[in-house]
């Protein structure tokens, strides 16, 4: 694994505990498209030509689904009384992933956009990555004239986040496909593009860094911006990484532990956020790996936290 891949996804998640226990920690909306970008990094190329799609879709089913109860279980027993407002959370959840537990609409967001990179890689005659990117490209202009929000925001409640960030996180799903792309991408190129990137990123700070549009959490402009950097400069920082840290087995460990801790973290917000406050985010971190760790040593567990 590449592991600035690892570090990466560590930091990002830990950004996303923070924002969940209601932390302090600045520019935490970058680490969800992060997230996004990171898991398309690999797997791009395979997802185009339909060698891995099953494989994948099995892998994002199985802890879709199984978080989906078990957050389901903890609010019935959290609230002492069954009724159809569970019955009908329940439901929801499985649907969409945004009831009882918020954070796995992620999980929705990344089989939809497995099975349409899938479609574009069935009938686009080779071009996949052009297709996906002007796809992507639309989607942006959706989020920037606000289209996608007045739509979306009319939804209910369970439906509104999450099909109103296909739009708005499709772009990010496109720079992870794009930036791990090795034959689409020379050296000279992705260096250009970081400098463009980097130069875009200085005129929003002199011009105002607080570009944005109405959206659902991931719509400021620094980030569309700050994301493609990340994921453009990954093949240099795994460089630099493995030159101050010779040992980086401990660091993929963990990095290979992050989806599990995702699933997991918002169970422990829940069950100590009314007993704890101080340091609550680096509480959780640490508790979810370690459960993360148990649980992946149980075969029979290892789908839900891997």
């Amino acid at each position: 694994m590449n592991v600035a891949v690892s570090l990466l996804r560590i930091l990002s998640i830990y950004c996303v505990i923070a924002v969940h226990a209601h932390g302090n920690f600045a520019r935490t909306d970058v680490a969800v498209p992060l997230f996004m970008s990171l898991s398309f990094y690999f797997s791009g190329d395979k997802l185009v030509t339909g060698s891995n799609l099953n494989r994948r879709l099995i892998r994002i089913g199985i802890p879709f689904c199984g978080w989906g109860i078990i957050y389901s279980v903890y609010a019935l027993f959290s609230n002492h009384e069954f009724g159809w407002w569970w019955l009908r959370g329940m439901i929801e959840q499985l649907l969409l992933g945004h009831t009882f537990a918020p954070h796995l609409y992620f999980l929705w967001l990344l089989a939809s956009y497995t099975i349409v990179l899938w479609l574009i890689g069935q009938f686009s005659q080779g071009k996949a990555m052009w297709w996906f990117g002007i796809f992507a490209f639309l989607c942006l202009i959706l989020q920037w004239t606000g289209i996608n929000f007045s739509l979306c925001d009319r939804l209910p409640y369970f439906m509104r986040y999450t099909i109103g960030r296909f739009v708005e996180l499709m772009p990010y799903a496109f720079i992870g496909c794009f930036a791990g792309n090795k034959c689409c991408i020379s050296c000279k190129l992705r260096w250009s593009l970081i400098a463009l990137l980097a130069i875009g990123i200085m005129m929003v700070k002199i011009l105002g860094r607080h570009i944005v549009v109405k959206g659902f959490g991931y719509s400021t402009f620094w980030v569309y911006l700050f994301v493609p950097i990340c994921m453009l400069s990954l093949d240099y920082a795994s460089h630099l990484v493995r030159k101050f840290l010779p040992k980086t087995e401990w660091l993929n460990f963990m990095g290979g532990l992050v989806p599990g801790v995702y699933f997991i973290h918002l169970l422990f917000v829940f069950m100590l956020s009314d007993y704890i406050s101080e340091g609550l985010s680096l509480i959780v971190f640490l508790l979810s790996f370690l459960a993360v760790a148990l649980l992946s040593r149980v075969p029979a567990l290892r789908m839900l936290v891997r």
